[in-house]
């Protein structure tokens, strides 16, 4: 709840400092077409670049020593923390990477969406949609979760409009939620 109420603060307090207005980055790259279908190029590379942040963030999470600390910290604190590891580190080290994580994200949209001070509610909405749907602390997981999501809504967006594709994606979310609460790649909890 303090962390809703805090959003709430910063994005008004930008809303103060910057004004409402729409601000975007103009970039003039060229759209391709296979047939019918047309991609711009921003999408694409932002498409690419996330592919390429998840590879590294599964790799340090699964080959390095931060990522073992990570994920030690994130099953047992107090037994980490008899092995040796500094939890406030850990966390600190977390923060950090979800915050250069943040801001990788912004520049990939940025050429793609305008931005204002009350952007990112739909995506952070539709973010705890997909790790749910996928399963927590799953990262493939995750990934089938966002293309799941991806998928159902666009297809939805095109059949009927953009809110009725929204509204697909919350029924998703409780059938998912319902029927099978670990999500898709969760694993199942000891009863």
């Amino acid at each position: 709840m303090a962390l809703a109420g805090l959003i709430i603060v910063f994005e008004n307090l930008a809303h103060v400092i910057w004004g409402a207005d729409l601000r975007g980055i103009r970039v003039d790259l060229p759209v391709m077409s296979l047939g019918n279908v047309f991609l711009k190029t921003s999408n694409l590379l932002a498409f690419l670049g996330a592919l390429a942040v998840l590879g590294i963030l599964y790799f340090m999470l699964q080959r390095t020593y931060v990522g073992l600390a990570i994920r030690a910290i994130a099953q047992d604190t107090e037994c980490a923390r008899l092995m040796g590891i500094n939890p406030g580190r850990i966390y600190l080290l977390t923060l950090s990477i979800g915050g250069a994580l943040t801001g990788l994200i912004a520049a990939f949209f940025s050429p793609i969406y305008s931005v204002h001070p009350h952007f990112g509610g739909s995506f952070t909405l539709m973010a705890f949609i997909i790790v749910v749907l996928g399963g927590m602390g799953n990262l493939a997981g995750g990934f089938l979760g966002a293309f799941v999501i991806g998928i159902v809504t666009s297809v939805a967006a095109v059949l009927t409009s953009t809110e009725v594709a929204e509204i697909v994606a919350l029924v998703i979310f409780i059938l998912v939620v319902l029927v099978r609460p670990q999500g898709l790649l969760g694993a199942r909890g000891a009863r």
